[in-house]
């Protein structure tokens, strides 16, 4: 892919659901999207249009509704709002579904995916960051907040979603940190009862959580840092109890998995791979890809883009050596 004004410093990439497949992400433009596998990107309007969106998700089993997290600057300063749209992203309606209360930071949302009238929110509250966790049953008309801070660890101050059970929507997995004498530490924390009570069964003291993963048979796969060791964990219970993985562990950007397979977004340049995959649970990890590997060999359908939407950035990667300059030409050959 290639950068352009609407996805410059984009992040948080996520795919919606089939048949539109469309690939969304977050950037200084707002909420973007693309319908031709990032070569060319549009930016949401309605009330989304110029504000700040800090997450966003597309709702699994339905193609046409998005749910924003945007920041709106109002007269007692800015508000964590969300937003609905009904047409897969491209606009978001003239009103929110949620409005967090003054002092509240609404920082991740989810749909579930066995319930999709079941939508949660994280957040914090007030000076000492409170985590909260709240929920709405019928789909954004009501929610019920939850104070987590009775069942998370003493001086919990940050707090992420990072996965609705698929098949249980009262079950929730968090990212949550702490910071105690011993200094900062992450954990994950689960909760079987929509947040009604919490559990915290693994931490990362002084290091983080980076990478999560369900595989197809329901086995959990986490990947972090504690201190400077990259660590990786499993859980056969659903998230009750984690084993460790034996080290060597690759940098853990990302995890995600297909069937008995899992793949690790790496540090290209400390593990001398950009894609590892492994079929042992992480015993072992196979380079699949580095950037040496394909700089120079992008398939026809990339160099297409290049040729069309992103002329300026295909010429400034060509003067810097990372491929050739025909690739940026309406007449360059075609790639086998």
């Amino acid at each position: 892919t290639c950068e352009q004004t609407q996805n410059n410093f984009a992040t948080l990439y996520q795919l919606g659901p089939p048949p539109g497949n469309r690939l969304f992400g977050t950037s200084l433009a707002g909420l973007i999207y693309s319908n031709d596998s990032s070569c060319s990107w549009l930016v949401a309007g309605g009330l989304a249009a110029g504000s700040s969106v800090s997450d966003f998700f597309p709702d699994p089993t339905n193609p046409d509704r998005v749910l924003a997290v945007v920041a709106v600057t109002a007269e007692a300063g800015v508000v964590s709002q969300v937003l609905e749209s009904a047409d897969g992203g491209a606009t978001f309606g003239s009103q929110p579904l949620y409005t967090a209360a003054s002092g509240d930071n609404i920082s991740g949302i989810e749909i579930s995916r066995s319930t999709p009238t079941t939508v949660y929110l994280t957040l914090t509250s007030g000076a000492a960051h409170t985590p909260k966790l709240a929920q709405s049953t019928n789909s954004g008309g009501s929610w019920q907040v939850r104070d987590l801070s009775a069942h998370l660890p003493a001086g919990t101050n940050f707090i992420r979603l990072i996965a609705i059970d698929p098949t249980d929507p009262q079950k929730v997995f968090l990212r949550i940190r702490s910071l105690g004498d011993g200094g900062t530490t992450e954990a994950v924390a689960v909760t079987d009862d929509s947040g009604a009570t919490a559990s915290t069964p693994l931490s990362f003291p002084g290091g983080i959580l980076s990478a999560f993963t369900r595989m197809s048979n329901g086995t959990i796969v986490l990947g972090g840092v504690v201190g400077t060791t990259s660590v990786a964990y499993t859980s056969a219970d659903g998230g009750s109890t984690f084993q460790p993985v034996p080290t060597p562990q690759p940098s853990f950007r990302g995890l995600s998995s297909r069937g008995t397979t899992l793949y690790v977004v790496a540090d290209n340049q400390a593990d001398g791979y950009a894609i590892g995959t492994s079929t042992d649970l992480g015993m072992t990890w196979k380079p699949l890809m580095g950037w040496a590997d394909s700089v120079y060999t992008p398939i026809q359908a990339i160099q297409t883009c290049l040729m069309t939407y992103c002329q300026t950035d295909c010429r400034a990667r060509a003067s810097a050596g990372q491929w050739s300059p025909d690739m940026c030409s309406a007449t360059a050959a075609p790639l086998p």
